[in-house]
């Protein structure tokens, strides 16, 4: 168990934003990342999802270093683990678990924290 204010995570997480779209039952929501590691994502989203609602999520991840590099399209399914209440713009910090992700992508997005993390 984790002790208070000790890191629980398993996969390290960089606040870095990548486009990213949320669908859920025919409708969609644009919006980007605010962190990312290779299980999940933290983003503010308009609406309200409900918590453990199933989504397919979409990121566009750069394959390598640079502002110019090509952009790997990522498409899985997630969970909206959590989701905060709205903020004055009404915009709602929400959390998701990536699932159902290919192990090509999730190397993907490993490499590419792991790049970030080693230009800290």
């Amino acid at each position: 168990m984790a002790q208070k204010g000790q890191e629980r995570r398993r996969y390290p997480r960089v606040a870095e934003k990548l486009p990213l779209k949320i669908s859920s039952e025919g409708s969609y929501i644009v919006t980007e990342t605010k962190n990312i590691s290779p299980k999940g994502a933290y983003c503010m989203i308009k609406g309200k999802l409900p918590d453990m609602c199933k989504v397919e999520v979409t990121l566009l991840v750069p394959t390598k270093a640079g502002a110019d590099a090509p952009r790997k399209k990522v498409v899985c399914t997630g969970t909206v683990i959590r989701q905060e209440p709205p903020h004055a713009d009404e915009s709602c910090p929400a959390a998701l678990l990536f699932e159902n992700i290919s192990k090509t992508d999730e190397r993907l997005l490993s490499k590419y924290v792991d790049r970030i993390v080693a230009d800290y």
